[in-house]
């Protein structure tokens, strides 16, 4: 039997979705509508979906309530510390480094690169002094603008699961100038222009910036860990998965060519047909090409807020069913050794998962006017002995509510193209009205405006801003 394991920054966005959460900044939306799609696969695709309840304390049981399909685990009933010491453990020299106005720790640099944003950090002067800033390099009013600040406000969000969250944090950063100098309190930049180069530090959006990466690679870790832990599958915020498949290279369970394979395939929306890939360092993955069911569902229901409820009705269907036994089927074959040789028997699940998806893909395939809607995830198992170097894990101390894990030697992640999934929700039209529908917007709440540096001006000492 297969788990799902959600965080809580997933179901935030489906509460935001549903119009129970306001949102300060729209930008976020059609990130709130992928993580929704995430749940909607979990519901269809696995026998249950579990969650680490280290909500706030005053709304942890109306999420229980809400969420009541879900099983939620009381970390107070496991060895939840050594896995936030761990979790800690790993992620803290994980600190953004920003030299010369690029991000250049190797961490969050490949972070920024799978998701295909350019920033870039210049001194722009307030009341006679220069205070570090984020930008996007490239022009307002473009494409690439409108990417950065959907991004951007996804990674912002980050900050307000932080403070919902029992384990908040506070995370350092360090800066480097141009010249290899570390910039500290008193620093003055060199031929500024005004006010002889006198800093002030970070904008107050530069601050929260990093303080949402430190966040998004504390979670990720410990949501890895747990996954490791529950021996469950990972469907984390679409926002946390170039993080944690970025994590998994670094601790050696995938090797750089299994890794490379896998970005390849997230960046390509042309895949149509199943397809996998196995690596030395004992992980497989299974690349499935899915119906956006949300859209489907929203046709059917014509109510965001019933769509959850025809999710778990669908669920039960024959074409669901057999496709949860057969991904169990080649999880169990996984576990046995049998997956990473292609045997008979692999071919023949292979082929039996084709059908079945296909026949999925035909009654749950929305057209639309540039095609089909879909989205390609890619599920990547791995051994728990191919994590054994970087982490060992405690007992669990405690028995779980319900039966125990089928599974016992591997973890799986999920991992899904964000800048695909974006790019294919704003073009749903009437279905992204429909889904949209119920979100609340309030004015009032601080939000982050997104500013751009065009490229030419970049290296340039100008009366307002100054190069890093």
């Amino acid at each position: 039997m297969a788990y799902a394991l959600i965080d809580n920054a997933s179901l935030t966005s489906v509460q935001r979705l549903l119009g129970e959460i306001p949102i300060k900044n729209k930008s976020v939306i059609d990130g709130d509508i992928a993580a929704f799609e995430n749940l909607i696969v979990a519901i269809l695709f696995y026998n249950d979906i579990i969650c680490i309840n280290d909500y706030k304390e005053k709304y942890k049981k109306s999420r229980e309530q809400k969420f009541d399909f879900i099983r939620f685990i009381d970390p107070t009933n496991f060895n939840q510390r050594e896995i936030k010491l761990k979790a800690s453990e790993l992620s803290k020299d994980v600190r953004p480094i920003i030299k010369s106005g690029k991000f250049a720790d190797d961490d969050f640099n490949r972070f920024f690169d799978l998701l295909k944003l350019n920033i870039i950090c210049t001194w722009d002067i307030s009341s006679s002094v220069y205070y570090l800033n984020m930008k996007m390099l490239g022009n307002q009013n473009t494409e690439e603008f409108q990417k950065y600040n959907q991004l951007s406000a996804q990674i912002f969000n980050e900050l307000t699961e932080n403070e919902l969250s029992e384990d908040n944090k506070n995370y350092e950063n360090i800066l480097i100038d141009r010249h290899g100098n570390p910039i500290n309190s008193g620093y003055k930049i060199p031929n500024a222009k005004w006010g002889a180069g006198t800093t002030g530090g970070l904008t107050p959006g530069l601050a929260a910036f990093i303080a949402s990466l430190n966040w998004i690679s504390y979670k990720t870790i410990y949501y890895t860990l747990y996954a490791n832990y529950f021996t469950a599958e990972t469907f984390l915020h679409p926002i946390r998965h170039a993080y944690q498949l970025n994590f998994m290279n670094k601790i050696g369970a995938y090797n750089v060519d299994f890794k490379n394979e896998i970005i390849k395939k997230m960046n390509d929306m042309a895949i149509k047909k199943i397809q996998t890939l196995l690596s030395s360092n004992r992980s497989a993955s299974i690349n499935l090409n899915l119906p956006l069911f949300s859209t489907w569902l929203i046709e059917k229901t014509g109510d965001i807020k019933e769509v959850i409820n025809y999710a778990l009705k669908l669920k039960n269907t024959d074409d669901f069913s057999e496709m949860r036994d057969i991904l169990n089927t080649i999880r169990n074959m996984f576990e046995e050794n049998k997956f990473l040789e292609a045997t008979k028997e692999i071919q023949q699940i292979i082929l039996k998962l084709e059908k079945c998806l296909n026949n999925i893909q035909k009654k749950y395939s929305i057209k639309l006017p540039q095609g089909e809607s879909g989205n390609n995830l890619i599920t990547v198992y791995n051994s728990v002995a191919s994590t054994i170097g970087w982490f060992k894990l405690p007992e669990i101390i405690s028995k779980l509510p319900w039966s125990e894990f089928y599974f016992k030697n591997s973890f799986t992640c999920i991992y899904r193209q964000i800048v695909n999934d974006l790019s294919n929700i704003s073009k749903l039209g009437k279905y992204h009205d429909m889904l949209t529908k119920s979100v609340v917007v309030n004015d009032t709440l601080p939000r982050h405006n997104p500013k751009c540096q065009n490229p030419i001006f970049s290296d340039i000492h100008g009366p307002f801003t100054s190069p890093m």
